[in-house]
């Protein structure tokens, strides 16, 4: 190991088994709503099992040292998605091999960022260009899945699983993430959790704080019928078994019912302009679906078509004021156009590339007027914190 770590490494003023675990602790009792999660999943006795069984890797201690002491965004992030993971894994009855590799690569994700040693190579460190497009707050402009599966590489050299899960931890469902070109079909469950582990604290960024983590259950409702059902279906009865269950159903007055009720006209109108042009472009770019950025955007586009036909959100009829439709049902509706902005964004990522490639044969006005209607129908949807590239 270098010195270039300073005193740490010298004075072995480092975090060790019993430090680290009190932080996990501190971390969740300081949120109701985490406390609340742990208080069903009761996974802390576990948790300070598996800090002392990382705690005798003592370069892995030194580097998480220098996560915790650089960035505690990065350290709380790593504290929720290695707790998280190990909830989630739980629930699913994964076996204890599984529960620790999950564990341990929502620790070490991110610990790239903060290697001081020689276990990448210089040229590593150096690669321009952001690997993925951040969502939340974090800032992932660098390569350091990469460097944070290389430092594993090293320290864990009998764990390839632990190493295959730090890599893909920015992956995503149609491609578009770290490793690029890695679809959903590639991605093990395994993986999916620590993903969708990572993708639930960028939400939360947004949001305010991990105490807002209820706030996030629309986006998972929705991503259920989107990509990792199974994941994403397990994640959402975790939390709403543990977060709503002791909540009052909301109730509308007529006249909010019927406010509601006329907005969502709108939006539903708005949303099927956006569909229509979509849908049309996918045809115009089907002969070339071989391509990873049209196959991203057709993949994309059959997802939003489903989950429209899925929720009937498209059906105006719905919404007219002598509708039925109960306040339970309006609070779900409510829920799917609050949730799609997400979904849209990544649109308004794609298309910018469709517009300045000559070889998909589309002309510059028509991908405009797509990209024109993705914006539109976002400004109509969106009525509270915006989802932001």
């Amino acid at each position: 190991m270098s010195n270039q770590g300073g005193g740490l490494e010298q004075m072995g003023n480092f975090l060790h088994a019993n430090s680290l675990m009190s932080e996990y602790r501190f971390f969740i009792e300081r949120y109701e709503s985490l406390s609340v999660i742990e208080s069903h999943a009761k996974c802390l006795p576990i948790i300070s099992s598996l800090c002392s069984a990382l705690g005798a890797n003592v370069e892995a201690m030194k580097a998480i040292t220098r996560m915790f002491t650089a960035s505690h965004i990065d350290f709380d992030r790593a504290l929720f998605c290695s707790w998280f993971c190990l909830v989630q894994a739980r629930k699913l009855g994964l076996n204890e091999k599984h529960q620790q590799a999950l564990f341990n690569a929502g620790l070490l994700q991110d610990i790239g960022k903060y290697v001081v040693d020689d276990s990448v190579a210089q040229f590593i460190r150096n690669m321009p260009g952001a690997k993925v497009l951040p969502l939340g707050r974090h800032e992932l402009s660098d390569s350091h899945p990469l460097l944070s599966s290389c430092f594993i590489e090293k320290h864990f050299p009998d764990d390839t699983v632990l190493r295959e899960l730090v890599l893909h931890h920015h992956a995503n469902a149609d491609g578009s993430g770290y490793p690029s070109g890695v679809v959903e079909s590639q991605i093990g469950l395994d993986d999916q959790l620590l993903i969708v582990a990572n993708q639930l604290c960028d939400r939360i960024d947004i949001l305010g704080c991990y105490s807002d983590i209820d706030q996030s259950l629309p986006y998972i409702k929705l991503a259920s019928l989107l990509y990792f059902q199974r994941v994403h279906v397990s994640c959402f009865r975790l939390l709403n078994d543990a977060l709503m269950s002791s909540k009052k159903p909301l109730c509308y007055s007529s006249n909010e019912a019927k406010s509601m009720l006329s907005k969502n006209v709108e939006r539903a109108a708005e949303l099927r302009n956006c569909v229509d042009s979509l849908v049309a472009l996918s045809g115009d770019l089907i002969r070339y679906d071989f391509d990873v950025v049209v196959r991203g955007i057709r993949s994309n586009i059959e997802r939003l078509v489903f989950v429209a036909n899925e929720t009937g959100i498209l059906w105006e009829g719905a919404f007219s004021p002598d509708s039925n439709i109960s306040d339970a049902e309006l609070s779900e509706v409510e829920g799917v156009f609050h949730a799609l902005p997400e979904s849209l964004t990544r649109f308004k990522r794609y298309l910018p590339q469709l517009a300045n490639k000559s070889q998909y044969g589309l002309s510059l006005e028509r991908t405009n007027r797509v990209i024109a209607n993705v914006d539109k129908c976002l400004k109509k949807l969106t009525t509270r914190r915006q989802f932001t590239l």
